[in-house]
């Protein structure tokens, strides 16, 4: 519990120190970013993307598989199976009937604390 509220207090600091940036030079945006996204794979071992991915995740969503690889996304998310924030399972057959090659990202305990906490 105390890790989740040190990654609160992380991400809180991204967003105002996003936000006082609004308007000015990205720069020093950046730099905070690059910064939270070392912050977090230090304490978590996973980075802001993976973050990203774990806090859009639902059981009820399908994602196209080849799209993930495109978009060079597949490492992010399986970071968050790697270190037991989700599970991954590949389908080749949405509940309606079409047929692709989809991936779901299915919070374990440990994720839906942290998305709990996030989005409280």
């Amino acid at each position: 519990m105390k890790l989740l509220n040190v990654l609160v207090l992380i991400l809180l600091t991204a967003i105002l120190a996003t936000s006082s940036y609004a308007g000015s030079s990205c720069d020093p945006c950046t730099k905070e970013v690059v910064l939270l996204d070392q912050q977090s794979k230090k304490l978590l071992n996973i980075g802001l993307n993976s973050m990203r991915w774990l806090l859009g995740s639902s059981p009820d969503d399908y994602l196209l598989h080849a799209s993930l690889v495109e978009g060079n996304q597949l490492g992010a998310i399986e970071a968050l199976e790697k270190n037991g924030y989700a599970r991954l399972e590949l389908v080749d057959k949405l509940p309606g009937g079409t047929r692709d090659t989809f991936l779901r990202i299915i919070p374990t305990a440990k994720g839906q604390d942290i998305i709990n906490t996030l989005t409280k």
